[in-house]
């Protein structure tokens, strides 16, 4: 039986995911991505991490999706003075993902695409635009949900799915419009960040022409951004926290993005 056989398709409406490569150089990447867009009968298109051929990747989709990852951002991009040579293997920095993830937001950005970040993506759009990132220390631990797999030894995303902290929504902001109180839980899945009061840094004032700040945590770490209105952008997002996960946050931001994926395709049909 076909549990989405009343969803009317979108066959033309073409979503755009980043992927990795498995270990036999495969496109890979977790279901739970794709399901928002294939239940609404959307199309995706897998991104290759070594995509060369950007432009005509970004000319056929209608959207963009930049899901989190394994890997952090490389310093490089951020801090071309910075050595790699002290990270252990565990801290593996995933350099083809970056070149393209930072290609792709600013080209989707000067497109006019709507684009969510979630997790790394959300850090890729602010590194994308001259943002810098820190490796928290602060007294929330926003490694839980990972830490969380890693005990349980499996990589159950179940496990990593359950509140670590408090976010605040920041008034008369996108996430304002969409969710109907200020203050709720979210998972914490990420290592680094920004805080607010390195948002002000004068390293990040390019960054703060772009993005305004969504939500923060009670720490001060930035859990999601938009770009200014005065920008006049579609839906250009990014939330710290894995919303891709079933639930009622995953609802409130998944539909207004499909609804701007939809009215781009149909602009541009």
């Amino acid at each position: 039986m076909n549990a989405h056989k009343n969803i009317k398709p979108d066959n033309h409406v073409r979503v755009g995911i980043l992927a990795e490569r498995n270990e036999n150089g495969e496109v890979s990447i977790c279901e739970r991505w794709a399901r928002p867009f294939e239940k609404a009968g959307m199309n995706i298109e897998y991104i290759p991490v070594d995509a060369e051929n950007i432009d005509e990747i970004l000319d056929r989709i209608h959207g963009l999706l930049l899901p989190g990852g394994d890997s952090n951002i490389n310093p490089y991009f951020y801090d071309p003075g910075q050595l790699d040579d002290h990270l252990s293997v565990a801290q593996q920095r995933d350099i083809a993902r970056d070149r393209t993830a930072i290609a792709l937001v600013q080209k989707a950005y000067g497109l006019n695409i709507p684009t969510l970040g979630i997790c790394r993506g959300m850090q890729e759009m602010l590194v994308a635009f001259g943002g810098a990132l820190e490796t928290l220390n602060t007294q929330i631990n926003h490694a839980q949900g990972y830490d969380a797999v890693l005990a349980d030894g499996t990589r159950c995303f179940e496990t990593m799915d359950r509140p670590v902290h408090e976010i605040e929504i920041v008034s008369g902001g996108l996430l304002d419009s969409i969710y109907d109180k200020k203050n709720f839980f979210v998972n914490s899945i990420h290592t680094q960040g920004i805080t607010r009061e390195f948002w002000q840094h004068d390293r990040n004032k390019n960054l703060r022409k772009i993005f305004r700040i969504e939500a923060y945590a009670p720490d001060g770490v930035i859990e999601a951004i938009s770009t200014h209105r005065e920008h006049e952008k579609r839906f250009f997002v990014g939330l710290q926290a894995h919303f891709e996960l079933p639930g009622a946050l995953h609802i409130s931001i998944f539909t207004p993005f499909r609804r701007e994926i939809r009215d781009y395709a149909a602009n541009k049909a």
